[in-house]
C-alpha cells in the first residue's frame, strides 16, 4: 500500500511539472489567462501529491486545500494580521483591488499597501466587485500583471 501511494504521489509531481512547465510556455507566449490557470494545476497536483502520503486523497478542490491547511499550514490559534503580514513582507506583491467590491472594503486594500514593506504595485479597478478583477477589465489587469512581472521577475 505505501508503494502505491509513493507511485500516486509522484505521479502528481510531474502532472505538477508538466502544468508548471505549460503556464511557463503560456506566460511566455502571452497568455495570461491559461499560465494562471496552469500555474493553479500545479500547485493543486503538487498539493494532491502531499496529501496521499497521509493516505488522503479527495479530487473536489475545497476538500484537498481544506486537508493541506489543516496539516501543513502553520497558522497559530491567534489571530492573525494581514498588516504584520505585509511590515515583513520582502517579495514583490501586486495588489488588485475592485472599487465594487462588498466583500473586502478597498479601504483595507489600501491600509495593505501602506504597511507592505517590499516592492509593491496598486492596481484599482473601477466597477469591480470581489474576484471580478479581471473579468471586468482585462486589458489593465495584463498590463499590471505583466508590467509587475517584467519589472520583478529576475
Amino acid at each position: 500500500m505505501q508503494h502505491e501511494r509513493e507511485t500516486l504521489c509522484r505521479y502528481r509531481l510531474e502532472r505538477a511539472k508538466e502544468d508548471l512547465q505549460a503556464a511557463c510556455v503560456n506566460h511566455n507566449s502571452g497568455l495570461f489567462k491559461a499560465a494562471i490557470n496552469r500555474s493553479y494545476y500545479a500547485i493543486f497536483h503538487s498539493i494532491r501529491a502531499v496529501n496521499i502520503l497521509d493516505r488522503f486523497d479527495a479530487s473536489k478542490h475545497s476538500s484537498v486545500i481544506a486537508h493541506f491547511n489543516q496539516y501543513y499550514v502553520q497558522v497559530s490559534d491567534e489571530e492573525y494580521s494581514t498588516l504584520d503580514a505585509m511590515r515583513a513582507c520582502t517579495v514583490p506583491v501586486l495588489f488588485v483591488h475592485g472599487t465594487e467590491d462588498k466583500f473586502v472594503p478597498i479601504e483595507m486594500t489600501y491600509e495593505n499597501y501602506k504597511a507592505c514593506s517590499a516592492p509593491k504595485r496598486l492596481v484599482v479597478v473601477p466597477g469591480a466587485e470581489h474576484g471580478m478583477s479581471y473579468f471586468t477589465d482585462p486589458k489593465r489587469y495584463e498590463s499590471a500583471l505583466r508590467e509587475f512581472w517584467e519589472e520583478f521577475d529576475k
